[in-house]
This record gives C-alpha cells, structure tokens and sequence, in this order.
C-alpha cells in the first residue's frame, strides 16, 4: 500500500480549527504529511465530507459492564455499588469475554474514541478481551497490578 491523500475542509490541529487540510497516510496507516491551506483537494484524493478529529481517549473503561447496560439505570448508588462488587454467578466464558470486548469497542470507535484504559487489569484470562480491542483497532493499555504498567 503506497501513502494515501486525504481532503477534509477542517481539521482539529494544535488546539485550533485548520482549513482545507490534506492528509498523507503512509503504508502502516500512520500520519505521513499534513498540510493545511490546500485550497482544492489533489486529484488523486479522497475528500472527506467533514471536519477531522484526533481520536478521543477513556481513561477510565469497563469492558464487564457493556452487556449490563440498562439493567442499574434506575436504581439508587448504595444498591448499585453493592451489586457492582458481588462476585459474579459463572465465570463468563471467553466467547462472551471477546464478545462484550468487542461490542465495547465498536461503540467507542464509532464515538471517536480510540484509546481505553479498561479497568480489568491484565491478568491471566483476560487475553480474549486484549485480542478482541486489538482486532478491533484500538490501542490497548494493559497493567498487571496498580502502578505497574505495561503497554501492548
């Protein structure tokens, strides 16, 4: 795959809005070139329909509680916190691990965000839910324990 071009009328850069950026994606899909004040799009690119931003970060994630979304909306803090801490009925099985991981992931791509730091840790079992935020396209940091951190 040779560097690719792309148009966009804006762009988020250096903490302010840029016009008619265009943007070179080299072949391990990394940012090659960008250049702003490009007044018509190079022939060989492809015009992005809006502006383009960096990608968001979650600093604080929980890849567990994906499928439970709706199930604790209405209930007050103590009950939810109490429920939140009780060790689960099964150990789920690492289907359903790459599953929740996944759907996880896929929401928050599609929200801009594509960095988490999930609040499992990275202990042994959770390599279904490292492959699935892996194969889903976003950057993974991984800690053993609080304060010892690694990054995949």
């Amino acid at each position: 795959m040779s560097t690719q071009l792309l148009w966009t009328p804006q762009a988020w850069l250096n903490g302010r809005w840029e016009h008619n950026v265009c943007l070179a994606v080299d072949a391990q899909g990394r940012w090659a070139d960008i250049t702003s004040n490009t007044p018509t799009p190079p022939a060989h690119a492809t015009v992005l329909p809006g502006p383009v931003l960096p990608g968001l970060v979650n600093a604080h994630y929980h890849s567990h509680d994906v499928l439970c979304r709706g199930m604790f909306e209405d209930i007050p803090l103590e009950a939810w916190i109490a429920l939140a801490i009780l060790p689960p009925g099964r150990k789920p099985s690492a289907r359903e691990v790459r599953l929740r991981t996944l759907i996880g992931a896929i929401e928050n791509l599609r929200n801009g965000t594509t960095t988490v730091q999930d609040m499992l840790g990275a202990a042994p079992g959770t390599e279904p839910m490292v492959e699935a935020a892996i194969a889903a396209g976003q950057a993974v940091a991984l800690c053993t324990d609080a304060g010892t951190p690694g990054v995949s």
